[in-house]
């Protein structure tokens, strides 16, 4: 169909003005149908925007829960490790000063055999 300002006034006929009022009737049906398809759009983008920042706030939630719950357990395990490192350094101490003793022990011996003549003659 050609654009109305092309068209040659002295040949346009009644058949020829109903034929543009049905185009132009129709692209206003085509323009209204699409402002309610945008409309329908727009509503459905919003309800899933929501749903979805609902579903992000739950998923968020149950994060910060879950964080919260390991944080926790690494605080319990972090309490058993200091206690454990505790009891090992204690049986460590009492190994150590067994050690220490034993090295008084043996050095008195080596010096008693060094000295046992001498440490006899003193005594007897």
């Amino acid at each position: 169909m050609q654009d109305f300002k092309d068209i040659n006034q002295d040949t346009f006929t009644q058949k020829d003005l109903m034929m543009h009022l049905l185009h132009a009737s129709q692209h206003t049906v085509t323009r209204e149908e699409a402002k309610d398809n945008m409309e329908n759009l727009n509503q459905k983008i919003d309800k899933v925007e929501q749903t979805l920042s609902l579903r992000i706030d739950k998923v968020e939630h149950k994060l910060d829960k879950v964080e919260q719950a390991l944080s926790l357990r690494i605080d319990k395990v972090e309490h058993k490790i200091d206690k454990v490192e505790q009891t090992l350094s204690l049986r460590i101490d009492k190994v150590e000063h067994k050690i220490d003793r034993l090295q008084w022990f043996l050095l008195a011996g080596i010096l008693a055999l060094f000295f046992k003549d001498y440490i006899g003659s003193f005594i007897g």
